[in-house]
């Protein structure tokens, strides 16, 4: 289930905080310090689960840290920290950000706006795109990606990496699909990931 409510919520509270970088001064003086919280069902249980993105600045001037953090029935199930720094003059480029102009403006359209629709991709059940990602036959099938994991990653033989997958398929079909995009970036895009209930842990989908 995906709380839409509670992240709008969550949105204008941020936005409030963050207001305070209205003028030029406060743009340069004013630390940032804010939480926006998004609300989904990462493994089917009906309950949700709380990604939290915490962001701090010395100014809307300064380069941004961004710690996420995942939490799912009490338990953190990823915890990362991320910083803008090495893109942080690209705020300001047109060529790299051709969705905004100008330095602060881009980093608040980022923030505000857009890292919050960003971390997650939910696709329904009943989507054409989810069902492509449940068809062992298309080009982009959790099936074939998350084999390929199993047996990277965990050291599975082939034939168990494929018994696994057929089993975590199963289990998606029940359940809207979710990806998240962790650390959040406006020019280059990590790979997204779904969360694995059976073996409780994220899966890099890099089909997606």
């Amino acid at each position: 289930m995906y709380n839409t409510i509670y992240l709008i919520t969550i949105f204008i509270l941020s936005t409030i905080l963050f207001s305070y970088g209205v003028t030029d001064t406060a743009d340069t003086c004013v630390k940032i310090d804010s939480t926006i919280v998004i609300t989904v069902d990462l493994n089917g249980d009906e309950k949700d689960d709380s990604i939290f993105c915490h962001i701090t600045g010395e100014s809307w001037k300064k380069p941004f840290t961004v710690n996420y953090k995942i939490i799912s029935n009490e338990t953190t199930i990823l915890s990362e920290t991320s910083s803008d720094e090495f893109i942080d003059r690209d705020f300001g480029d047109t060529n790299a950000m051709d969705w905004c102009n100008g330095y602060v403006p881009c980093k608040k359209e980022w923030y505000l706006k857009k890292l919050p629709e960003e971390v997650t991709k939910v696709f329904k059940i009943g989507n054409k795109k989810r069902e492509k990602l449940l068809d062992s036959t298309s080009g982009i099938s959790v099936y074939s990606t998350v084999q390929n994991f199993y047996r990277d990653s965990l050291g599975y033989s082939k034939k168990k990496a494929k018994a696994e997958a057929r089993k975590l398929v199963e289990w998606l079909k029940k359940m809207d699909i979710v990806f998240i995009v962790i650390p959040g970036n406006p020019i280059y895009r990590s790979f997204p990931r779904l969360y694995d209930p059976l073996k409780k842990r994220f899966i890099h989908f890099y089909g997606y």
